[in-house]
């Protein structure tokens, strides 16, 4: 190898590798890309939403999937939010509750925005539709002339012959709310209906002890259209936390003899902490597909999927070595480092 005295990179004659050298420590970078199949089918079931406005003006929207962690009730609730012309504080959303709720798909695999999603738009929609029926004598208006934004109902060709929704809905029976309702079944295996999404990680390894600090992540993602980015930005920074435990710190290791895990506590297991997540720069491109509410698509673990490979391509990129077993722990690579001085 050669030194560029002018950048400071040493650049491998033999090897594709970049390196900034000061003292023990070397500096790397790496990307890794992925896709992943949304709703492939693993079951054979439908997804079903329901909806109700009542004579109050409020809208009540039922769904069976459980919300995790993953922001299921915000994004339903928008997307019904969006599809009635209400605001978001009108909608009340009932899940998880079999006693109220139909069947809904399980919240794992990224799978509940793009499978349930539709139900819910198809659910708001017909809602809507029946809610304009009963607002067409009041504008003197066909139904299908009839729209709704921002809690009025309006004729289409003529915005100013408007009406309040909530004035509307009084005439709704306080016993027979108008009803509507969706139905989704499982998204069919097709590239068409997958997310993508690449990343790149810069690292910093100490040749002496093995210790690899990561100092930057970049991260760029497509979910469809991002009906929440904040949430979906969240969920990028929840993916990468996720992915560096996995690239460097997290392994269950058990005893031989006795077969008993020995990594069994937070002590032992070792999870990153707040000290160990890198910088993250994250960004969301939006593409339009109509087979999802909204174009929306999932947004889970899709976003841990590339991380433990950039950090592993970095890291290769920084020492020259490969690492095909995850964790990447620092006695791994300062056994590996060892073993490449003596040429194995």
């Amino acid at each position: 190898m050669y030194e560029d005295s002018h950048s400071g990179y040493w650049v491998g004659e033999e090897e594709a590798v970049w390196t900034v050298k000061e003292g023990t420590r070397r500096r790397g970078i790496g990307m890794s890309s992925y896709l992943v199949f949304q709703g492939v089918g693993l079951r054979p079931y439908t997804a079903y939403a329901d909806v109700e406005i009542k004579s109050d003006g409020t809208v009540t929207l039922y769904v069976g999937v459980v919300d995790i962690g993953g922001g299921q009730q915000t994004i339903f609730s928008m997307i019904a939010a969006e599809e009635l012309g209400v605001n978001l504080e009108d909608i009340t959303i009932v899940y998880g509750d079999t006693k109220d709720t139909r069947y809904g798909p399980s919240c794992h695999a990224s799978r509940a925005t793009p499978e349930l999603g539709p139900a819910v738009l198809q659910a708001a929609a017909e809602a809507r539709k029946n809610l304009f029926d009963i607002a067409a004598p009041v504008l003197g208006a066909k139904p299908e002339e009839l729209r709704s934004k921002n809690g009025q109902i309006y004729v289409k060709s003529n915005p100013w012959r408007s009406v309040p929704l909530k004035t509307v809905c009084q005439r709704i029976d306080p016993e027979e709310p108008v009803r509507g309702s969706g139905a989704r079944a499982p998204n069919p295996n097709s590239p068409m209906f997958s997310t993508f999404g690449a990343q790149a990680a810069e690292v910093e390894v100490d040749t002496e002890t093995g210790q690899v600090d990561i100092l930057k992540m970049t991260a760029v993602h497509d979910f469809g259209r991002a009906i929440n980015p904040k949430l979906c930005i969240s969920q990028i920074y929840g993916g990468i936390g996720f992915g560096v435990g996995y690239a460097l710190s997290e392994e269950g290791l058990y005893d031989p003899k006795t077969g008993k895990l020995l990594t069994k506590n937070l002590h032992q297991y070792k999870v990153p902490t707040s000290l160990d997540f890198p910088q993250v720069d994250a960004f969301l491109t939006e593409a339009e597909d109509p087979y999802f509410a909204y174009s929306a698509k999932g947004a889970g673990e899709n976003t841990n999927a590339p991380t433990p490979a950039a950090i592993r391509n970095a890291i290769y990129n920084a020492i020259g070595i490969w690492f095909n077993d995850l964790p990447i722990t620092p006695d791994k690579i300062i056994k590996a480092i060892q073993e490449k001085k003596k040429g194995g």
